[in-house]
């Protein structure tokens, strides 16, 4: 009997997408299959309606769609995948990094689609019988990462879907006395500025020969407090962040074990901070960083470079012709994009300044962290070719030596400086009113650390921080040296909005990746203050791990 229904090409154009989510359902909405399928499914119909009036059969139409979607979507894995084969074979020759450019690889696949094409068109007989394999093997091959992603969004939400008290995540209120409201223009703006793993002064001079001190003495004699002895409470961006946004250790929060991912962004998306800020008129402002547990449409100003392109639908555009069709005139590309934000924010931020109404503008630099895009004089230094992540794996995907990774870090350090540097100028220029500016590396470098071992990651070099403070009309005389993230809230909430927070104790915790709320304590195992006098053994740390 002939199958009715010619139902593999819609199938196996949605398994690329499915499958890309189902191996990142942690970090994407399942609201960002909702494009892409759709536009699949109008296409990919639009396609197979055109081809079987054409040749007057739907068995023989599906079957070329279907191999056009395979080849469309295979694409950008076949690139990558010459790119890294030739580049392996670069040492018999001349050793290098090798970039197969994307037309290489469409004409070989325009070359077998025309010869299947032809064994389909002249030669098949009984298209219907092939329909009927395709058919039932199309709906195996979409049910496998349907469960997968099925699967991890069941945990992902398990939260809301709890109905056992221990997995409700534990809000932080931070009350602020009633007071008669001030005007809005007296109100000071506040701008939190995370560097991500930017590391201290003295680890900065140790390990990567860079010297900030130029960068410090000038924000201090600008006004700004230095906390030289400052440390993270974290090792982990995400904690890092849930943790001094809500000014509270992640240990009694009662977080789900199953969905981290979830707890930790909704912690930072709607902290505690703004919300004890918000009766008093502060607005929320936020800026696209690509890295899903910061970016936070919700917030009430949401500013991005362009049109807003998740990091979802960019992986998966990268797998396809489009992306190089477009890339002449788009920023689709993860690189270009990530690049394009970082300097988006150097430009909008300045200009933020200049408008009254009191504000909590919340900036999440993802550098110097790598992969590394900058060099010293902000020139592209980005390992096109290779998967975008933000991460610190083994030998650094983007670096062959530890020696490669120290440059190229100390490089984009002495951009990332010079331009924070600058703007920060530019804040304090164009503000009507002395604002509140903390900039701040959520935890260090990771040259040395290994997130799934505390005893070969070296706690001296991750959590030793950036920590820097402009607290206007004596707000400075609150901070001391060895302040912690934790803190930084309780005292600007105390010293300008009448708040009564009690200090908390200052204490730094390991976890490793795989077990993020497995928290050890190791603040009485971080080394000696002085970085020289801790430097001597090294000998069991490992350049491995991740963000």
């Amino acid at each position: 009997m002939s199958p009715r229904w010619v139902l593999h090409p819609f199938l196996i154009g949605a398994f690329p997408i499915l499958f890309l989510y189902a191996h990142n359902a942690q970090e994407a909405s399942p609201r960002e299959l909702v494009l892409p399928i759709g536009l699949l499914v109008a296409l990919t119909l639009l396609l197979w309606s055109g081809l079987s009036w054409l040749l007057k059969s739907p068995h023989k139409a599906g079957i070329l769609v279907s191999l056009f979607l395979v080849l469309f979507f295979s694409l950008g894995h076949c690139v990558a995948f010459a790119s890294q084969v030739l580049t392996n074979l670069s040492v018999y020759w001349v050793e290098g990094t090798v970039h197969v450019r994307p037309v290489s690889v469409m004409i070989p696949e325009a070359i077998l689609f025309s010869i299947v094409a032809y064994v389909v068109l002249r030669r098949l007989k009984r298209p219907e019988r092939i329909t009927s394999v395709l058919n039932l093997f199309s709906l195996i091959l979409v049910g496998i990462p349907t469960a997968t992603a099925a699967s991890t969004l069941t945990s992902k939400y398990s939260v809301a879907a709890s109905e056992t008290p221990k997995h409700e995540l534990r809000k932080v209120e931070l009350s602020l006395p009633p007071t008669d409201k001030p005007a809005p223009a007296r109100l000071p703006n506040i701008y939190y500025i995370i560097l991500d793993g930017y590391a201290r002064s003295d680890v900065l001079k140790d390990i990567f020969r860079y010297d900030n001190e130029p960068f410090l003495s000038h924000l201090e004699s600008g006004g700004f407090y230095v906390a030289r002895r400052s440390r993270a409470n974290y090792c982990q961006t995400p904690l890092c962040l849930s943790s001094s946004l809500n000014s509270t250790y992640l240990n009694d929060l009662k977080i789900d074990p199953q969905a981290v991912p979830a707890n930790l962004k909704n912690l930072i998306g709607d902290n505690a901070v703004v919300r004890a800020l918000k009766p008093l008129g502060y607005q929320f402002v936020t800026f696209a960083t690509g890295f899903d547990y910061t970016e936070n449409p919700e917030a009430d100003t949401y500013l991005t470079p362009g049109v807003n392109i998740s990091e979802f639908h960019r992986m998966l555009i990268s797998t396809t012709p489009v992306a190089s069709m477009l890339s002449a005139f788009t920023k689709l590309d993860s690189y270009q994009a990530a690049r394009q934000r970082t300097l988006f924010v150097f430009d909008k931020l300045p200009e933020l300044a200049k408008d009254r109404s009191p504000k909590f503008v919340f900036v999440h630099f993802l550098c110097p962290h790598p992969p590394f895009l900058f060099g010293e004089h902000g020139e592209d230094v980005s390992p096109y070719g290779k998967i975008f992540q933000w991460t610190d794996d083994a030998l650094y995907r983007d670096a062959k030596t530890p020696y490669d990774y120290i440059q190229s870090y100390k490089k984009q350090v002495a951009f990332l400086t010079e331009r924070v540097d600058r703007m920060i100028a530019q804040i304090l220029a164009n503000s009507p009113e002395p604002p509140i500016i903390i900039v701040q590396s959520d935890h260090g470098s990771g040259l040395r650390l290994n997130l799934n071992s505390l005893e070969r990651t070296d706690l001296g070099e991750r959590m030793s921080i950036l920590n820097a403070y402009y607290l206007p009309n004596g707000g400075r005389e609150d901070l001391y040296d060895t302040i912690t993230p934790v803190n930084s809230f309780r005292i600007i909430l105390n010293r300008y909005f009448g708040a009564k927070l009690a200090l908390l104790e200052d204490k730094s915790y390991y976890s490793t990746w795989d077990e993020p709320l497995g928290f050890f304590d190791v603040t009485d195992r971080l080394p000696a203050d002085s970085w020289e006098a801790r430097s001597a053994d090294r000998s069991n740390t490992s350049p491995v791990g991740k963000e």
